[in-house]
């Protein structure tokens, strides 16, 4: 395998764990069943060295001793039969263990027995105790969108994390946790989490894991303060003071139930042999429900490959014996020759290859068992088409480690490993998530990829800055109505500011807020929602009188400013006014308040000087707007400029266009013309699939970009929504 040639599909090597002796049997059963031959020997010999010797005894009462020696035999061969073959595709030592564990643990674990028993692992300041001695840090992981990118893209995503898995020294668990919303929406966390001897050391771990995923174009953070949260929110949302994990967990042989919701496990018996990139997208990213644990504990090079070169040896040794016997060569042990050394080779070269044993656990949870059931056939379903028949083994008898496979601990979810390669690993990508889901945030669509709700929270971002970049007719104006109604009316706190001056769009918006009755005497029942329409630019103080001190205890939630019949000469200074206003009136402000403000036609609006300088402070200002009484505290408002043509807006490198572009962290690309695309694509970093995706975008398509997330959606409006949004 040459190391730039990422966009093939994989094939994993099979010499590696071959589990057989000179490409004929496994080792367990042929042990077992010369057990049983040694056993019906040693039974039977009497017998006959009686029958040779004294034949005469058969027909006395030797003869029933004899021959109850060799019914002795019976149970034996019977036990080796158990013993030799698989029951549930696990061996009779396995259920035997399983079984005498659960006879051991109390049916239902709560409190104290909970402790002792089962959830041992404490949260403690930073860090996690009572691993098997250890330490445990968690790191979290912002994932990235793979499913709208090209195949170079994405075969850049693969090679930098093989480059990530390659360089991991000690074992890690790779977490996704989902949970499922009231309204069966599904929202999910991914984790690494890691232990270590001592603090100091796992702290060294900890930033080393940080810098590995950001140069695999990852973002990630370590928990500290949020890591007892976090964590208990992968167990239950119902906590105990002083103590993580749930407060009751009751065992049934095939599931459990943790605080009321059931909860089944399963762990893989292997990965693909052909591995395509991100085909674990539709487990890890898309409408199921679904926990999956990935525990990884590197190996020794040197050791797999003295385990190959024997290997080698002893089935070259075979293919001659074969020959000699038969004439021909065997083709099966020549494609294990060809393998073990194309992997021998791949060892050999640093960076090339390295070997995990790997514990792969997969957990769905329901509020009853037709649920679980239902999920676990989706599931396995998923798995065969890139597996094979009989991938999962069910965690029964043993199911109260399944609430385990969602909790980042850093202890492996089964005792079923199996050994991958860090290519597999690294096509198998289990950081891809095609939507986005912020807490607090908005919903501005369903993704195209996994079919969930796209939830944007600007304030979660460094900076709340938006651009809307579209062509004529594509809906720009749809989307941000929608977003912005659905905003106002489920944050009631937020305040949302729209200078319109070219075109009356939002009023519409204004007049769907409903009514309600302010504190403020001179101001008693107002709506909402007001639009102040400005003919000319002497009126603009007299119109202002909305933010003067003392008037402002309890404005309009939605202010809309129509410029549109003022003479164009004058709209550029009316828009720096009423920025410098919308400025001083959060400096007055005594509470922290979080706020939009609209700029609709930015490209024609940036044709004038005065707009354009007043764009651009209000961009580099607007993030964070210290208080004149209490300058720790901080008012915010997020600038929103919408455009037609990104042309424009970018047509100059060092023009205020490019500088809004530049510091707007969240993005939203709707249908663009081809031509413009040659222009802008460069300059919006888009990907060729990207830019053929919004070429080709219908009604309601979009690009969202918010920060390192881009996901692909579609914009879905209720009736009332798009009978306000539509104007």
């Amino acid at each position: 395998m040459s190391t730039d040639v990422w966009t093939e599909a994989y094939e994993a090597p099979t010499s590696l764990d071959a589990s057989r002796v000179l490409g004929t049997h496994a080792r367990r059963p042929t042990l077992w069943t010369l057990a049983g031959v040694a056993g019906v020997v040693v039974c039977t010999c009497p017998c006959f060295v009686v029958n040779m010797v004294w034949p005469e005894l058969l027909e006395t009462q030797w003869a029933i001793a004899v021959y109850g020696l060799v019914a002795a035999s019976a149970p034996w061969v019977l036990t080796c039969y158990a013993f030799a073959t698989d029951w549930g595709k696990r061996p009779l030592e396995y259920w035997l263990r399983a079984w005498w564990r659960s006879r051991r643990l109390p049916r239902a674990m709560v409190g104290s027995t909970l402790e002792r028993h089962h959830v041992q692992v404490r949260a403690v300041e930073h860090h996690l105790e009572g691993i098997y001695g250890k330490v445990g840090g968690v790191v979290e992981v912002l994932p990235i969108n793979l499913r709208l990118t090209d195949a170079e893209t994405l075969a850049g995503h693969v090679k930098k994390l093989h480059a990530w898995y390659v360089g991991l020294k000690w074992p890690v668990q790779i977490v996704v946790r989902a949970w499922q919303q009231p309204d069966g929406l599904i929202r999910r966390r991914w984790f690494v989490a890691v232990s270590a001897p001592n603090q100091e050391l796992l702290a060294g771990r900890q930033a080393d894991i940080v810098a590995g995923l950001q140069r695999a174009g990852l973002d990630g953070h370590e928990l500290n303060g949020d890591l007892y949260a976090s964590l208990q929110s992968c167990w239950s949302v119902n906590r105990v003071p002083g103590r993580l994990g749930p407060r009751e967990i009751k065992r049934q042989r095939t599931h459990v139930s943790v605080d009321g919701e059931l909860v089944r496990g399963f762990v893989l018996t292997m990965l693909p042999r052909i591995v395509e990139s991100n085909w674990l997208a539709p487990l890890i990213d898309g409408d199921l429900p679904v926990d999956m644990s990935l525990w990884l504990e590197p190996l020794d090079n040197v050791d797999e490959l003295e385990g190959l070169s024997q290997r080698i040896n002893d089935w070259e040794t075979a293919q001659v014996l074969y020959v000699m016997r038969s004439g021909y060569r065997d083709p099966d042990l020549d494609d294990n020759i060809r393998d073990a050394k194309r992997t021998r080779e791949h060892l050999r070269r640093p960076g090339m290859l390295r070997v995990f044993r790997a514990v792969v656990g997969v957990a769905v949870r329901g509020v009853n068992v037709e649920t679980i059931e239902r999920l676990e056939r989706q599931v396995v379903d998923q798995l065969r088409e890139h597996i094979g028949p009989g991938p999962v083994i069910p965690l029964d008898w043993e199911q109260d480690k399944a609430p385990w496979i969602g909790v980042p601990t850093g202890l492996p979810s089964g005792f079923v490993s199996i050994r991958v390669t860090t290519p597999v690993l690294a096509r198998s990508h289990p950081f891809s998530n095609s939507s986005l889901d912020m807490l607090g945030g908005v919903s501005c669509g369903t993704s195209r990829g996994s079919k969930r709700e796209v939830s944007l929270n600007v304030w979660a971002l460094m900076n709340p800055h938006t651009v809307i970049l579209a062509t004529s007719g594509a809906g720009k104006g749809y989307w941000l109505k929608v977003y912005l109604l659905r905003m106002l009316l489920g944050f009631p706190e937020r305040r949302v500011w729209i200078i319109q001056a070219e075109k009356d769009e939002y009023t519409a918006l204004a007049e769907a807020m409903p009514v309600t009755k302010y504190e403020h005497p001179e101001l008693g029942e107002a709506p909402r929602g007001m639009v102040i329409r400005i003919d000319a630019f002497d009126d603009l103080d007299h119109k202002l009188w909305w933010y003067k001190p003392g008037r402002c205890l309890n404005g309009a939630q939605l202010t809309v400013y129509d410029l549109t019949r003022m003479p164009p000469a004058d709209r550029g200074k009316a828009i720096a006014a009423i920025l410098t206003a919308l400025e001083q009136s959060a400096e007055r402000e005594h509470h922290e308040t979080l706020g939009h403000v609209v700029v609709d036609e930015l490209g024609i609006v940036l044709r004038s000087p005065e707009a354009a300088a007043a764009i651009e402070i209000a961009y580099r200002r607007f993030r964070s707007i210290p208080h004149h009484a209490n300058p720790r505290k901080v008012s915010r408002r997020g600038m929103i400029g919408v455009s037609q043509r990104p042309s424009d807006l970018l047509r100059q490198q060092d023009g205020p266009g490019n500088v809004i572009a530049s510091l707007s962290e969240t993005r939203v690309y709707l249908r663009q013309q081809p031509d413009e695309l040659k222009v802008t694509k460069g300059a919006l970093h888009l990907t060729p699939d990207e830019a053929e995706y919004l070429e080709l975008a219908g009604d309601g398509d979009a690009l969202l970009v918010a920060g390192r997330a881009r996901v692909g959606l579609h914009l879905f409006a209720s009736p009332a929504e798009h009978d306000v949004a539509k104007t």
